[in-house]
């Protein structure tokens, strides 16, 4: 948000220059162009090295723990039976695990769904989000399910996501083979044509970031789809209730877990962590998505605040140097290029997923405008929109 004040006012201060003012400027804009391409490149072949560090076969259990698996949906008619089916079959013990579906005041035939499908298969329980005092949005849908649950244990996954059978299995099996309070996996996105196909290198080339920067030590953030907390870690932080408000309520635990003295959690690039989703269905949706994200990331750690900015000033210097010397600036994208591509093919490698990189070069040239302009949209209109709620900066929820 600062870095994006500072812009606007380097811009005005630029075009109210002299002429030779202008040449001198430009030539400073080259130079710190490919100091932050430097940077990002440099930082790209650093996670490319971190990423799948923890990687490692789970070990089998002697001992299975009752599972509780949370999932909040709102107006998920065409996803939810697929989610559903995907849990059921599950390699889980079945007397060990129950499915809690929270309604997230859908307008849809969510409920009817969810309600028809726990008839024909008893760890299924439907339950609709209570209306709490100090929660709103998937927090308190999330909550509502904790409120309900009976395991030692809570995995949280998306209404849009289809886990693969062993999932529940590898993520209790990691948790408890470790210290951690909490461990996530990374979730790909299914894909098909050139839009859904971005989606999913650009969902791999976050998480690949997200998932070295937590094995260098400044986690990220985790993913809410994809998710095992111990419930007493839940609890000694207070749960949803207990942590600040955030448009991202899975960043906002994940941070809190990590701000304990005896526990912390880990977003692990692990192929049998893997689950998948469902990928947005238009521009406006994605654009969305992005925002919200990057509204969850203005709470980061300062570190994590340095890293997202050196990364927005490398899109941005050479994109402001094609217009002084396009040889210089093109030269400096191709090599921020490089380094994109060399994290995205190093995770995929890791997670044994593969994305057609013919889709890469309009990747490329999305993703260096979106992260352009999610700070100036940020600064301009801070509400977040996202499945039919408004958030604020400091309003939990504001319902459309």
């Amino acid at each position: 948000m600062h870095c994006a004040a500072l812009i606007f006012r380097v811009a005005f201060s630029f075009l109210s220059a002299q002429p030779a003012d202008v040449q001198l400027m430009s030539s400073y804009i080259l130079f710190a162009a490919t100091v932050f391409i430097f940077l990002h490149v440099l930082l790209a072949l650093l996670g490319a090295r971190l990423i799948g560090r923890c990687r490692r076969v789970p070990e089998s259990m002697d001992e299975y723990p009752f599972v509780s698996v949370l999932v909040a949906a709102r107006d998920e008619e065409e996803m939810i039976p697929l989610c559903l089916n995907s849990l059921c079959a599950q390699d889980y013990p079945p007397d060990r695990v129950e499915f809690l579906i929270v309604d997230d005041h859908s307008t849809d035939s969510t409920p009817e769904i969810i309600r028809q499908m726990a008839e024909s298969d008893r760890r299924i329980r439907y339950l609709k989000a209570l209306e709490l005092d100090n929660l709103a949005g998937k927090a308190a849908a999330l909550h509502t399910a904790v409120l309900e649950s009976r395991g030692d244990l809570l995995v949280v996954t998306d209404a849009d996501c289809t886990p693969p059978s062993p999932w529940i299995r590898n993520l209790v099996s990691r948790l408890l083979d470790s210290d951690d309070g909490m461990l996530c996996g990374v979730t790909a996105v299914s894909h098909h044509d050139l839009f859904t196909g971005v989606q999913a290198l650009d969902w791999t080339l976050l998480l690949a970031t997200a998932a070295a920067a937590s094995e260098a030590r400044f986690p990220i953030t985790g993913m809410g789809n994809n998710m095992c907390i111990r419930k007493s870690v839940y609890d000694e932080v207070g749960g949803y209730p207990g942590i600040p408000a955030s448009v991202t309520e899975d960043y906002a635990l994940f941070r809190a877990v990590n701000r304990t003295k005896s526990w912390k959690a880990r977003l692990c690039l692990d192929p049998y962590l893997v689950n998948f989703t469902a990928p947005v269905k238009n521009i406006r949706e994605v654009w969305q998505q992005r925002r919200r994200w990057a509204a969850g990331g203005l709470q980061a750690h300062p570190v994590v605040r340095l890293l997202l900015a050196i990364i927005f000033l490398a899109q941005l210097f050479p994109v402001a140097v094609l217009f002084f010397h396009p040889i210089q600036a093109l030269g400096l994208l191709f090599l921020k290029a490089i380094g994109d591509a060399v994290m995205i093919r190093t995770a995929q490698k890791k997670l044994r997923v593969h994305v057609p990189f013919r889709y890469f070069p309009v990747f490329e040239l999305i993703l260096i405008l979106y992260l352009i302009l999610l700070p100036f949209s940020l600064l301009i209109a801070p509400k977040i929109a996202w499945k039919g709620r408004t958030y604020g900066r400091r309003s939990r929820d504001e319902r459309t």
